[in-house]
């Protein structure tokens, strides 16, 4: 039996739904048409807004659950080790193990980069270009992990399930998800909202929400230390012919 819901779910989920994406979009815009002067400032500026307001969200969110008493079961935040969680991280230790071998073979990994590199190149305004940029941009990517999935998997498939099934509020999640990294373009917009939807199954697979969280978290990681990796490397030969270090580099 799922908990009644009171104003402040419904707000939260109007917030989740209809506010933080074009919230986003908007700032994402600005970012994009910023010259290089104050491109860098604004980047990081994004970063320390979108963790703000995913904390302060996450935490209205658990002080409702608080003082409303509710079991912590329905938000997934309660560690279970079932069969479906064991056979998911069994099949992803898999599929990594794959993806590092198949990335081994000269070829393939020049195929990789090269895909790489274009999806870097249309995101580069939002990419960490620098060492400081990229921790923060790793504090943003374990902030999404843990807030963005208990916002949008937690809480919005419980919610949504209070008038569908729980298939249906875990793509219905998966949808507003997508949308709302619409800054991203309509290929954004699909790719998130397939990983929304892939980790909406590991949640209903696993029975709560630590393995999403983990997954989600590293697959942010990754595309971050990925996108500088590319950044960095495609502006060495431009810094080394104008004889200026590299943005990481310490003076001697």
């Amino acid at each position: 039996m799922l908990a009644p819901l009171d104003l402040v779910d419904h707000a939260l989920f109007l917030i989740l739904a209809v506010v933080l994406g074009p919230r986003a979009y908007f700032a994402f815009r600005r970012l994009r048409a910023s010259g290089p002067g104050e491109q860098a400032a604004r980047r990081t500026h994004a970063y320390r807004m979108a963790m703000i307001s995913q904390w302060t969200l996450s935490a209205a969110l658990l002080a409702n659950w608080v003082v409303k008493a509710r079991g912590w079961e329905s938000l997934g935040v309660v560690p279970r080790l079932t069969p479906g969680a064991v056979g998911v991280a069994a099949g992803l230790i898999i599929v990594i193990g794959l993806m590092m071998i198949q990335n081994r073979r000269p070829a393939a990994r020049e195929r990789t980069m090269e895909r790489t590199r274009e999806r870097v190149r249309a995101l580069a305004f939002m990419m960490p270009h620098s060492a400081r940029e990229l921790r923060l941009f790793v504090a943003l990517s374990v902030t999404a992990g843990i807030c963005e999935e208990l916002l949008f998997r937690g809480f919005m498939m419980w919610y949504l399930a209070h008038w569908t099934g729980e298939v249906q509020a875990a793509l219905l999640s998966s949808v507003l998800f997508g949308l709302g990294h619409a800054y991203q373009g309509a290929r954004g917009i699909l790719l998130t909202g397939l990983i929304g939807a892939f980790m909406a199954g590991v949640y209903l697979l696993s029975g709560s929400l630590y393995l999403p969280m983990l997954v989600h978290a590293a697959v942010d990681v990754t595309a971050g230390r990925t996108g500088y990796a590319v950044l960095r490397d495609e502006s060495e030969p431009a810094d080394e012919a104008e004889g200026t270090p590299r943005a990481d580099a310490t003076p001697a």
